[in-house]
């Protein structure tokens, strides 16, 4: 959980993802709470430059995946309130593409300009 909601300071009241997230079960998604179509998800990822060989990625892919498995690792992740999810490296590719056309439309349709 939160370590804030944990200690009772904030009061969770919405997740921001497409579903509850594990570490706040009982805590509705802003779908939930009547937000239609509302998503918005924070990740972090680690990328390679263009260019670099399948079998360097999917080498890197791997170790990743095993880190991040460790239960030591995993154990200090979930504490700091993040939510573990490892991918190949299409579904990165895929979710950046998908992120980077629903911002593309929420700018284009609210007319936000650079200053």
């Amino acid at each position: 959980m939160v370590p804030q909601a944990k200690a009772g300071k904030i009061r969770l009241l919405a997740t921001t993802g497409t579903a509850r997230s594990p570490l706040t079960p009982d805590v509705p998604t802003a779908r939930e709470g009547g937000l239609a179509g509302f998503e918005f998800a924070t990740w972090f990822a680690i990328v390679a430059p263009a260019g670099t060989p399948r079998a360097v990625v999917d080498r890197l892919n791997a170790e990743i995946i095993k880190a991040v498995n460790l239960p030591d690792v995993r154990e200090q992740l979930q504490t700091a309130g993040y939510v573990i999810y490892g991918s190949t490296p299409e579904q990165l590719t895929e979710a950046i593409s998908d992120g980077l056309a629903r911002m593309g439309k929420i700018i284009r349709d609210a007319n936000i300009k650079a200053e």
